[in-house]
């Protein structure tokens, strides 16, 4: 079977990364023993492996029944509330959903400080992973539910 392991830190993913190619150049352990290992930082949704070989509707559920995590992304509370990107930086949510389920937006892009400029703005964007119909040997595929938008802080509330 395979090996996942998903929210690793990103230096042990690194680490292990680094003795992965290591031991696949040296011809240590067979490569298709190594390509059976999957570590990330993530929750898995972004990694097409583990979206291939579970399935991002799966993968959700799976989430769904774990315990608790402090500060976990993953949490209803998570969905809400305040938070600050720093420059460069990304926020990420990835939320499971059912057919027939809707999801919606509510937000908004503060004004920064007078002093080192209020005018900041904020890339948007929504992607939604499609799972392939059982039995079928398709790839997830990526939707694109709202194109990348150059947000500002003078437009306001965004809904969706």
């Amino acid at each position: 079977g395979n090996i996942f392991a998903t929210n690793v830190p990103w230096y042990a993913v690194r680490a292990f990364n680094f003795m992965k190619n290591n031991l696949r150049r040296w011809n240590i352990i067979p490569e298709r023993t190594m390509d059976k290992i999957v570590i990330c930082s993530d929750y898995g949704a972004s990694d097409p492996v583990i979206l291939k070989f579970v399935g991002a509707e799966q993968l959700m559920e799976l989430y769904a029944w774990r315990p608790p995590v402090p500060g976990d992304l993953l949490s209803d509370a998570a969905m809400s509330g305040q938070t600050s990107i720093r420059p460069g930086h990304t926020l990420e949510r990835v939320l499971g959903v059912s057919p027939g389920q809707h999801v919606s937006w509510r937000w908004q892009v503060l004004a920064g400080a007078r002093l080192l400029g209020s005018n900041v703005d904020m890339g948007f964007s929504v992607e939604m992973v499609v799972d392939p119909l059982e039995g079928t040997a398709d790839e997830p595929k990526q939707e694109i539910v709202k194109a990348f938008q150059i947000v500002s802080a003078d437009q306001g509330e965004m809904l969706g």
